[in-house]
């Protein structure tokens, strides 16, 4: 507290007394405000220079709100003696503060889905905006100063430490690229791409099996990128196969760059090289079992080389996740696993039950029950929650692009596919896309009280659209 008295008080405060010591609760608004918001001092330097037009300002956003000596007895806003007085010390540093340019944070971008949001790229989190915050954050382009543009003192203070807005003293240009489009309902907001269908393993559980190795073509990728960014998409997640097996993988990672939406990449972990690590936000890395178990499913080695890469990935500062599958050699496992797992410091685990396709129906005896899966699956945590449009069931803002071009809306649908992005625009071929209502569904006949929230389940797995997914009922029954 001393040194805030020498930077605030001693130096610039008309009003401080030496002698007089009161609790902080009792001291002026602006002590107490950059008492309990110290980051905030670093990069100011005032000077005793008043600007009426910034005074103004700070008057009404922060004396009149906040600082109980102005609501009792401010000289400061006297008009008998304000002439004659200067302001409190804290007052010149709000000032500097005031007059600061604003500018919106690399990792944030405004999305237009069913409504406006604030989209956090880096922490994948979604901020819902009203018209004031949107008018407030369209002028965070680096040519604004805060005392112009600010809307909530509070607010305000809040974007800047939690790392959504910085202040500059000098003038910036940053342009704030605003929606222009008219967006589906339900938005597409996660896009899964496979890549190829190449793999450097042959997992028995692999709902693919054995595919050719085809690649999707390159110039195909780039119109599907650019199309799904001008759809205000939020995550796309290319899969395969292996996509670090992807032919024009380095070219892929350069184009990256330029996009908006998250870049996550779903992989096996055997393949992860330190030039491979750019552009991406997130790496999902499976990891079935402690080491015999995980091993028996994906090759001997395996579990190893994946821990190995999983320290290469956090060295380059990539979000990692964890994709289980729960089969029967790891059914025992799954408090130790969680142990590992919190050790590595993830941002999700995810854990599911495969379905029978490909590889798994030469290894049906590794098959879970309901209610065997029912632990094992209420051990997954993390993940970011993005609001779903109510009413729909799982997938309505999710499809899946094969690496022949076709589109489904999910990777178990290649069957069905609802176009091929050789011939049509995504935009134009999301017009095929039937979306199932939570309403059609059996669960809804039985007035099941999770509906919402469990979302029908995997409707793949249910084996008819409209039944039951018997293992989300009995994890949440």
């Amino acid at each position: 507290m001393e040194k805030l008295k020498d930077k605030i008080c001693r130096k610039f405060c008309f009003f401080f007394k030496e002698n007089k010591e009161l609790p902080l609760e009792e001291k002026c608004g602006t002590f107490r405000f950059f008492y309990n918001h110290q980051n905030l001092l670093k990069d100011l330097t005032p000077s005793k220079k008043i600007n009426s037009e910034i005074n103004k300002k700070i008057i009404n956003y922060f004396c009149k709100p906040i600082c109980d000596y102005y609501i009792k007895d401010c000289d400061w806003t006297n008009p008998e003696i304000k002439n004659k007085i200067e302001p409190c010390g804290g007052f010149y540093f709000l000032q500097e503060l005031f007059n600061k340019y604003v500018i919106l944070q690399e990792e944030f971008f405004i999305k237009k889905l069913e409504n406006l949001f604030l989209f956090d790229r880096k922490r994948d989190e979604l901020y819902e905006l009203d018209e004031n915050a949107l008018e407030f954050f369209k002028n965070c382009d680096g040519s604004h100063k805060l005392y112009e543009i600010i809307k909530d003192f509070e607010t305000t203070i809040y974007l800047i430490e939690n790392g959504i807005i910085k202040l500059s003293k000098e003038k910036k240009s940053k342009k704030i690229k605003l929606p222009n489009i008219e967006i589906p309902s339900p938005s597409l907001r996660y896009l899964e791409i496979q890549l190829t269908y190449s793999c450097n393993l042959s997992c028995k559980h692999c709902y693919l099996g054995n595919k050719e190795n085809i690649h999707l073509d390159f110039n195909l990728l780039k119109r599907i990128l650019d199309e799904f960014e001008e759809l205000q998409g939020l995550r796309v997640l290319f899969s395969g196969g292996e996509p670090f097996l992807y032919k024009y993988i380095y070219e892929l990672l350069d184009l990256l760059e330029k996009y908006s939406f998250r870049r996550v990449f779903i992989s096996n972990g055997t393949l992860i090289k330190k030039d491979l690590l750019k552009n991406i936000d997130q790496i999902q890395i499976s990891l079935d079992g402690l080491e015999k178990s995980h091993d028996f499913i994906r090759g001997k080695g395996t579990f190893k080389k994946i821990l190995e890469n999983i320290e290469l990935i956090k060295s380059q500062n990539i979000d990692i996740s964890i994709a289980t599958m729960i089969h029967k050699k790891n059914l025992n496992e799954f408090d130790e696993l969680e142990k590992l797992i919190k050790s590595i410091g993830v941002v999700e685990w995810g854990i599911d039950v495969p379905v029978v396709e490909g590889n798994l129906k030469n290894h049906e005896y590794l098959l879970v029950t309901p209610e065997e899966a029912k632990y094992p699956l209420s051990k997954k945590f993390g993940g970011s929650f993005h609001e779903p449009l109510s009413g729909y069931a799982c997938g309505a803002h999710l499809s899946t692009i094969f690496p022949d071009g076709k589109i489904a809306k999910c990777g178990f649908y290649y069957n069905n596919a609802y176009a091929d992005l050789n011939d049509d625009f995504l935009i134009e071929a999301l017009n095929n896309k039937e979306n199932l209502k939570l309403n059609n569904l059996e669960c809804n006949k039985i007035q099941c009280k999770f509906l919402e929230e469990c979302r029908g389940g995997c409707r793949y797995r249910a084996g008819d659209e409209l039944k039951k997914d018997c293992y989300m009922c009995v994890l949440f029954s």
